[in-house]
């Protein structure tokens, strides 16, 4: 899978010879050992649910093996 959570951009002159000014972007998807967490709250391309927020969720009465 290809999904751009924080791709690298490299902005590069467009081929329009009646548009000097005109770029176009190229991305690039980044090594995923370089990602960390924040990454995909920074990222516009994930939607981060967070369960205390997003209903009744309470960490609390998870019920965790071996307690």
């Amino acid at each position: 899978m290809r999904y751009p959570i924080l791709p690298v951009v490299k902005t590069l002159p467009a081929d329009d010879p009646g548009c000097e000014d005109c770029v176009y972007e190229r991305f690039r998807v980044r090594h995923h050992s370089l990602f960390t967490p924040r990454d995909f709250d920074a990222s516009p391309y994930f939607r981060i649910i967070k369960p205390t927020i997003e209903g009744e969720f309470d960490y609390r009465a998870i019920d965790w093996e071996g307690r």
